[in-house]
């Protein structure tokens, strides 16, 4: 078996690394790791998602999110509401004192996509996410 460091699956899980790496370097001075970044994302872009649906979607355990969320609570960015009509449904609310997180968050992404774009002409940049696209899309599917 040769397993190349040029085949398209390396060269993802490498590069998802490396993004990573460098949003967490970003974001160590405001006080937030990437796990936390991500909830406070995906919570900003699905206001009242149940921690169980979160959880599912960023592929951690449960508990584990539970923790996170328990922390982001008492650092006062999220809150818990109770959704109307369920009453074992919690949903997930980013609270006003998120918001400067989120900025934070917003402009390490930016710094980030510029640094990447940066090497790649205009036409290689459109190239590349359309191709990431296809395989998301290809990946979701299955």
């Amino acid at each position: 078996m040769h397993l190349s460091q040029e085949s398209p699956g390396f060269l993802i899980s490498d590069v998802a690394r490396l993004l990573r790496r460098s949003l967490a370097r970003r974001l160590e001075s405001g006080g937030l790791n990437t796990t936390q970044a991500r909830v406070l994302t995906f919570a900003a872009r699905h206001p009242g998602i149940t921690q169980s649906k979160l959880a599912e979607l960023m592929e951690l355990a449960p508990v584990t999110l539970a923790r996170i969320v328990d922390q982001l609570s008492v650092d006062g960015l999220v809150e818990r509401r109770q959704e109307p009509g369920n009453l074992h449904a919690w949903g997930l609310y980013l609270t006003a004192a998120s918001a400067p997180q989120l900025a934070t968050i917003e402009s390490a992404a930016d710094a980030i996509r510029g640094d990447v774009l940066r090497g790649l002409d205009p036409e290689q940049a459109a190239a590349m996410v359309k191709a990431l696209r296809t395989v998301q899309s290809i990946l979701s599917a299955t």
